[in-house]
């Protein structure tokens, strides 16, 4: 980090650090980092937040904005923001300004830090789990904050941010330590918010019958299990720990796109467990793993609707008609090569930074049996 300087951005840098954001970033994220630097500008002036900048050669080569609010008597400190110039990248340079960060916050007597992160951004997660930052799930958001967790998402960006989780760093021992929950638990929450998302679907159609939600029920969560078991197999054949994660944030967002008419599967996603992981750097396992998604999808809905075929009318046609629907939306839905809200990205974009060639043959296949199963070929 030689000739690189940490500190506080005056407010006459703005330009410099929005220059920064527009260098470094693609278009979802310079959105939302351009939210948080409008945000973090307010805090200035109010004497509650500073940007720090990384300084070389009179240029801003890195940025990460600090915020302080109190929660109901609970003081908490928010990082955000978090970007560097290409070219000092795997320099230290985050790490730097995040070991001044909580520095930052401690001597204004803010122990707690917190910072909402993607798991897919390898070097970020990497470099807050090193520096002391742990999962701070939504058990102990409720029971730190009650009802006032909900105005900690808002701050923090994350009722839009689902594929992010929030992270926690305390400079005391004071209570109880933030925990882990069960994959199972996370893999439950899933499915049981999945299906709801389905029972809002049926009302609003009109076909909420006991038997079609019982259906729903049962089909959602199969949608849900059978892709992400996929991916933990072939992880675990690959040598790979994964963990099912469970988007809290993307619940809410799913059940109320779908009340007012639209369908978005935020429910969670299968992780690779290893500490100092990195998808980018490890894209061929990256792409193995992730493929296999779209593909049980893709195969159970094939399955779905030649079994339906057999079976005529009554409650087996209806589920087997649903798992035709979700598991073939679900196939389309993951092989788009995209990064969703707070960068996240989708199976189809892991598939295509690892082959090309690979994605096309899926993608073309799916495509493939979504016109022929609605043209009912099969």
């Amino acid at each position: 980090m030689e000739g690189i300087v940490i500190r506080e951005m005056g407010l006459s840098e703005q330009g410099s650090v929005r220059a920064l954001f527009k260098r470094c970033l693609g278009p979802i994220d310079l959105a939302a980092f351009s939210i948080a630097f409008c945000d973090v500008i307010k805090s200035i002036k109010k004497r509650q937040g500073c940007c720090l900048v990384a300084v070389q050669g009179g240029a801003v080569v890195g940025t990460m904005s600090l915020r302080t609010f109190t929660y109901g008597g609970r003081r908490a400190g928010l990082v955000d923001a978090v970007a560097s110039d290409r070219a000092v990248r795997g320099r230290g340079v985050a790490k730097a300004m995040l070991a001044t960060a909580i520095g930052w916050f401690e001597a204004r007597g803010y122990p707690d830090v917190y910072a909402t992160v993607d798991r897919y951004n390898s070097p970020s997660w990497n470099m807050f789990v090193h520096a002391g930052f742990k999962p701070y799930e939504f058990p102990d958001q409720v029971r730190d904050f009650g009802g006032r967790f909900l105005k900690l998402w808002a701050d923090e960006g994350h009722l839009f941010g689902f594929g992010t989780f929030f992270l926690k760093r305390s400079a005391t021992r004071a209570g109880p330590a933030p925990r882990a929950s069960p994959g199972a638990l996370h893999l439950l929450a899933a499915c049981t918010a999945y299906s709801l998302l389905w029972i809002v679907v049926l009302f609003r159609g009109g076909g909420a019958s006991l038997d079609a939600c019982l259906a729903a029920v049962v089909v959602a969560s199969s949608s849900v299990v059978l892709p992400e078991a996929g991916h933990a197999a072939m992880a675990r054949a690959l040598g790979l720990r994964t963990c099912f994660k469970a988007w809290s944030s993307g619940f809410w967002f799913m059940l109320a796109l779908g009340i007012v008419g639209g369908i978005y599967p935020a429910y969670g996603s299968t992780y690779v467990a290893q500490l100092d992981w990195s998808y980018t750097r490890n894209r061929r396992e990256t792409g193995l793993v992730y493929v296999v998604g779209p593909i049980v999808n893709a195969i159970t809905a094939v399955a779905s609707r030649l079994l339906a075929s057999l079976v005529g009318t009554g409650a087996w046609r209806v589920v087997l008609d649903m798992a035709f629907t979700m598991n073939l939306w679900l196939a389309i839905f993951n092989i788009l090569p995209i990064k969703s809200a707070g960068g996240m990205p989708f199976d189809g974009y892991k598939i295509f930074t690892w082959s090309k060639a690979a994605w096309g043959v899926l993608a073309g296949s799916v495509v493939g049996l979504f016109i022929a199963g609605y043209l009912h070929l099969y």
